[in-house]
């Protein structure tokens, strides 16, 4: 590659400027919105980021080690993404601004470390500054923006690219810019911490030493300039020993390399494929993506069963489309080897940070994210952006950044649409079931949004055909009988409970809805079958003891109610309803100074007594 280009220290403040304002202004309208999704249970419900001193059981836990309970969660070693987490809610709690603002400077950093390594690599700074630029604006990134979680995609990437500007300046510097570092002794360990950095921060910070791999092969066989080969070799040692303390960090801290059990159905169709078979839906899967590369809308969060499937014209289609653009883009780099470098450069970056989450080699936690081409998408840019401005550009300047004005308005427009679905929980996923209309997932969450709503009766349609398409999916007959029997159809509600049941046998939320269905209909001792059999399977489950303890009061056996009740204060002691049934059991039973006591901490939690009850015990200030 033939070194930097020579600019003006002003020219390249303006890019540099106008990238960074790009990447921040676009998100600056969602500082407040809540918390959606995977970043409920990796933040909210993680002791390890929620209770103090426990910060160092990150490099020691499974990441998603919460759900302890889901045997078939993904067993996934992100140390330092936690820690950042950890900060987080060590400076602001929960109040979700802090975590993302942390996000949206954490890609104006790898937009403007984009910018660098374009430059580094010998690209002019209009053709870096172009492709850094249209990288911060680019909608296919809202969601590794916009999902706090997202941000082991965005740390990641900044120990990616930082860690291959640093190989370009040493390893494969003979003959670039790079060869004039001051202290070139030092780049291998540089460029070793950067790729810890990345590979604690996410499994596909792996790209930083399979790019390396590529890229000297690729030089190799190009004949494209002599490597410094006491620095490369230096630079291989580093990075091997890097990657082999992660991999015993990672079996130390998890017991395993790689998850017990396949990925469901639900989650990863591939993975349920034979070679051929996940061959081309993965090379499908890789068609659906060029295309939003190039023309990203509409976006989802979800790609569940069966959005996407790996049999079927639609499929053959993307999947000959997938297949014909790599391979135009890898002769278009052979063609092109000495002329246009950038071309195989980028092509072996979307190959090194894509492959591994490509379901090629092994099946992975889902068959398509929009968050996994965080990465590749550089790559992408890196190879058509700079071509495409010098074409624009031979019929003037005006003409190029007329052209990059236009794209970048339009992918600025998309970011800024795509960015609002993440203001409330029913929006998000309203959108997700509108352009994955044939998702599983997408349409029970959806109606489990409406539900939580209280708009039951529109919740039935998505859930009625989230079951169709997935007839064992098990959550969606569950929230389809509790949408069912909240719209007062209650003949449905218990085939669908039953169902769900019959899947799944101890499943805690199918038993306490359809406990909870018997005690609403007078079938209490269906309903006491079912929940106390919930009890003593999940003695943790607040509601169940809440629901049981109704059922007992309504029977008179007090002591019981109370017992249950007080199960439940003793992991939700601000639940108010609770302390208000306790304080009518109390009563009920003759201890007065229990039930005022309970009665007063219901009011104070916003639930009152009746009024001729709140004499009865001495309370007459509750009206």
């Amino acid at each position: 590659m033939g070194g930097e280009k020579k600019f003006s220290q002003k020219a390249f403040r303006a890019w540099a400027a106008a990238v960074l304002a790009a990447a921040t202004l676009v998100y600056s309208g969602t500082l407040s919105y809540p918390f959606l999704h995977d970043d409920i249970t990796v933040i909210a419900l993680n002791p390890t980021v929620q209770e103090k001193g426990r910060a160092l059981e990150a490099f020691s836990a499974d990441y998603w080690g919460m759900r302890g309970g889901d045997s078939q969660r993904d067993r996934l070693y992100r140390p330092l993404t936690t820690l950042t987490l950890v900060a987080n809610h060590a400076l602001g709690g929960n109040a979700p601004a802090g975590y993302r603002i942390f996000n949206i400077l954490m890609h104006a950093l790898v937009s403007f470390l984009l910018l660098l390594l374009g430059l580094r690599i010998g690209l002019s700074l209009e053709g870096a500054g172009a492709a850094a630029f249209l990288f911060a604006l680019h909608p296919v990134h809202t969601e590794a923006v916009n999902a706090v979680v997202g941000r082991s995609d965005l740390l990641a990437a900044a120990g990616v690219l930082a860690g291959m500007a640093v190989l370009m300046s040493g390893a494969f510097g003979i003959g670039e810019s790079g060869g004039r570092e001051k202290n070139p002794d030092r780049l291998p360990l540089l460029a070793a911490l950067l790729f810890a950095l990345a590979l604690l921060s996410k499994e596909s910070g792996a790209a930083l030493i399979l790019w390396a791999g590529i890229w000297w092969a690729w030089r190799r066989a190009a004949g494209a300039g002599r490597m410094n080969g006491e620095i490369l070799r230096r630079s291989a040692l580093a990075l091997g020993a890097v990657l082999a303390a992660y991999v015993a960090m990672r079996y130390w801290a998890l017991g395993m390399l790689v998850r017990p059990v396949p990925p469901s159905l639900l989650d990863n169709v591939l993975a349920h494929e034979g070679a051929a078979g996940r061959i081309i839906g993965a090379l499908g899967v890789l068609g659906r993506y060029f295309g939003l590369l190039v023309w990203p809308w509409p976006l989802t969060i979800d790609y569940s069963y069966s959005q996407i499937l790996p049999a079927g014209g639609a499929s053959a289609l993307w999947a000959a489309f997938g297949a014909g653009s790599l391979a135009a883009w890898g002769a278009a780099a052979w063609r092109w080897r000495s002329d246009r470098p950038e071309v195989a450069f980028g092509l072996g970056l979307f190959l090194a940070a894509y492959f591994p989450a490509s379901n090629l080699a092994v099946p992975i936690g889902t068959v398509m994210a929009e968050r996994l081409m965080y990465i590749p998408s550089a790559g992408f840019l890196l190879a058509l952006v700079p071509a495409a401005a010098e074409f624009s550009g031979r019929r003037g300047g005006r003409a190029f950044m007329g052209t990059l004005a236009v794209v970048a308005l339009i992918f600025a427009g998309m970011s800024w649409a795509r960015n609002r679905e993440w203001s409330d929980y029913l929006i998000f996923w309203k959108r997700a079931a509108e352009v994955s209309p044939n998702s599983a997932r997408a349409l029970r969450i959806y109606g489990q949004s409406l539900s939580r709503r209280g708009r039951f009766a529109e919740a039935v349609a998505p859930l009625r055909k989230s079951v169709r398409i997935m007839p064992v999916y098990d959550p969606a007959w569950t929230d389809l009988g509790i949408a069912l029997m909240q719209s007062r159809q209650e003949a449905e509600a218990e085939k669908a409970l039953k169902e769900s049941l019959r899947l799944h046998p101890r499943s805690p939320e199918s038993l306490l809805a359809l406990g909870a269905l018997y005690l609403g209909t007078n079938r209490l001792a269906e309903g006491r079958t079912h929940l106390e059999k919930a009890v003593r399977l999940y003695p943790k489950f607040i509601e169940v003891h809440f629901r049981l303890g109704n059922l007992y009061m309504r029977e008179g056996e007090n002591a019981k109610a109370a017992a249950q009740y007080r199960a439940a204060l003793s992991q939700a002691p601000g639940r108010g309803d609770i302390h208000h049934n306790l304080a009518l059991v109390l009563f009920v039973s003759g201890d007065i100074p229990g039930a005022r006591r309970h009665a007063m901490q219901a009011e104070r939690l916003g639930v009152r007594l009746r009024p001729g009850l709140a004499r009865m015990i001495g309370l007459p200030s509750l009206r």
